[in-house]
């Protein structure tokens, strides 16, 4: 049984296991026997998968978007562990996960966005301003250039340009 078939009768599982267990108090039941029986779907794409791993755990179990970029990544470009670790005003390029991203007006009709880079040594937190802020969007698989600030002995990243490589 693939995935695709499984997750489809995920809700008619829950009521007939709900339903069985209150018949048959007391005695054992394995709520993750397979469902009697699943429709013959196709199995989910590596995207899709990932999209509903996140969406249901908050985190990746079958691999991570970043592993469609690992030739990019291997380019040269720094992580979100070398941010954590903030010598102020460092240049950077990160690939990485755009996540949470909050975006708030600011003085002279500008933008500013705060956000999470996600990548394979974890995270860091970074913002942007102007048109850059205005095109940062959750789930944007980026190459993003800037430098890094440390305020409040909180390093982050400043990002002054961005390429979206995927949207995810």
């Amino acid at each position: 049984m693939v995935r695709r078939g499984l997750l489809a009768t995920a809700d008619l599982e829950l009521e007939r296991t709900q339903r069985e267990r209150k018949g048959k108090a007391g005695r054992y039941y394995a709520p993750l026997d397979p469902p009697s029986e699943a429709p013959a779907l196709p199995e989910l794409s590596f995207r899709e998968a990932l999209r509903q791993e996140r969406e249901m755990l908050g985190f990746y179990i079958t691999g991570h978007p970043l592993d469609y970029l690992s030739r990019d990544i291997e380019q040269g470009a720094s992580t979100s562990a070398d941010v954590r670790d903030g010598v102020d005003g460092r240049k950077l390029t990160l690939v990485g996960l755009v996540l949470d991203v909050e975006k708030k007006s600011i003085r002279n009709n500008n933008t500013m966005a705060k956000f999470s880079v996600e990548d394979s040594s974890g995270r860091c937190l970074a913002h942007a301003f102007g048109q850059v802020a205005e095109g940062a969007f959750d789930g944007a698989l980026a190459r993003l250039f800037g430098q890094i600030v440390v305020r409040d002995e909180q390093p982050e990243f400043r990002v002054k340009k961005a390429d979206l490589l995927e949207e995810w």
